[in-house]
């Protein structure tokens, strides 16, 4: 994915799946473009030729094929030709992330959080849309399975990777 665009976890887990299912058909992993023009779909936008060459700065002929190729792998719809094409996220593709890609994506999103030093219980719930719950669940599992270690308390509590 385009480090330009913010990917939610959700978002990531669905574009792996996506990803991982591609590179067990015959043609192969998506590319990092593909990827990107994915989640724009995934996010609702209709994808023409001009979006696609701002989006990955491509030329046309490339923006098309890239989109053609999308297409007939049936990750997009198109309607309209040539200068009137414009392309969606296949209807029922999304979401396809399983709880279990999902959530180990989330594990994934929270060490790296805590890389960059220590990580708390809202900066989680603001990156991942968990509620306060969700989060501590979470955060308790990699506490217990010894990749986080819990510091501080109450309000004060945050977590460095262990």
């Amino acid at each position: 994915l385009s480090s330009a665009s913010e990917a939610s976890p959700q978002e990531r887990a669905w574009v792996a799946e996506i990803s991982q299912r591609a590179a067990e058909s015959e043609r192969g992993p998506l590319e990092n473009a593909e990827r990107t023009l994915l989640l724009m779909a995934l996010r609702g936008e209709v994808l023409t030729n001009a979006k696609v060459r701002d989006a990955i700065d491509v030329d046309v002929p490339t923006a098309r094929l890239t989109l053609q190729g999308l297409r007939d792998r049936g990750l997009l719809q198109q309607s309209g030709l040539q200068g009137g094409a414009a392309y969606v996220l296949t209807e029922g593709l999304a979401p396809l992330a399983g709880p279990r890609l999902a959530y180990r994506q989330l594990q994934k999103v929270v060490l790296q959080l805590a890389l960059r030093g220590g990580v708390t219980n809202e900066m989680v719930r603001e990156r991942s849309k968990l509620t306060r719950r969700e989060t501590e669940k979470l955060l308790n599992e990699l506490v217990s399975a010894g990749r986080l270690v819990r510091r501080g308390e109450r309000r004060g509590t945050y977590y460095t990777l262990g």
